[in-house]
């Protein structure tokens, strides 16, 4: 009686490892799913960034040493020399600290 009983225990356990395995699997394809629409939220943040940069900062000019043509209002043009400024700040931020930076493709 005590080796069916054992059986019967061993069955149950394999049961409930097989389950929390699988809820598992179900677990970490939830967290890739959310993982992979963050990564295209961030891209398509960042596309929108320098999108907005692109048409600050005049074609070939470094966002750090552009210019901002005169007949732009003064709030306007401060507005757009800071964020330049800060766009400079932060690209070269991420390039000197040799941070592993991924482009995400968008889908």
């Amino acid at each position: 009686m005590q080796a069916a009983e054992l059986e019967a225990v061993l069955a149950e356990r394999t049961q409930q490892m097989s389950q929390a395995e699988t809820t598992l699997k179900l677990k970490e394809m939830e967290f890739q799913r959310r993982v992979t629409k963050l990564q295209k939220e961030h891209a398509v943040k960042v596309a929108t960034v320098l999108h907005q940069m692109a048409a600050v900062v005049p074609a070939g000019m470094s966002p750090a040493t552009a210019v901002v043509p005169a007949s732009t209002s003064p709030d306007t043009a401060a507005a757009a020399q800071g964020t330049a400024h800060l766009v400079s700040i932060f690209l070269s931020k991420m390039y000197d600290d040799h941070v592993g930076i991924t482009f995400y493709k968008l889908c």
